[in-house]
């Protein structure tokens, strides 16, 4: 990890990208400054530097990408073991073949949790479009909204 840390700013010192990884794995500024040896109110200095909120970002957005890619990939796998399932609850024939059976409970169990990881899903990715537009829409200037002869910038919404 702390080569990542070194890749993504390389003003950072040693004791500062300690500290980052820290910051990152700890619930409280006071417990990161206490792991490497400094004082809360010099990391609560150190968390004001752009170079380390820069580090903090993209490393969280890092591990924030792993998590997904996890889960994406223990996703695929539950769905192939419900589709599995699925078949042999729906084929006696296969059932009979493979030793592997499955009472209609459980096959309705698994339906009902594929139908809700496609709506999970759907919400997610809404969710993902949404916060894309807000962010675009925070750095991006106000257009001017001409109103008659005036022409006044729109407030902005919070």
């Amino acid at each position: 990890m702390t080569e990542t840390v070194r890749s993504l700013s390389t003003s950072l010192t040693p004791k500062q990208e300690a500290f980052v990884i820290a910051y990152l794995d700890e619930d409280f500024i006071w417990q990161a400054a206490q792991e490497i040896g400094i004082s809360e109110r010099t990391a609560r200095r150190w968390l004001a530097s752009p170079s380390i909120q820069a580090t903090i970002a993209q490393l969280r957005q890092e591990r924030r990408e792993m998590r997904e890619n996890r889960l994406a990939v223990c996703m695929d796998r539950a769905i192939d073991i419900v589709a599995d399932t699925l078949l042999y609850a729906s084929d006696s024939s296969e059932a009979e073949r493979t030793g592997h059976y499955i009472d209609r409970d459980t096959a309705f169990k698994y339906v009902s949790l594929m139908f809700k990881y496609g709506h999970d899903q759907k919400e997610i990715d809404a969710l993902k479009l949404r916060v894309a537009q807000l962010e675009a829409q925070a750095v991006a200037p106000p257009e001017p909204v001409v109103d008659g002869t005036i022409t006044r910038l729109p407030a902005r919404q919070a």
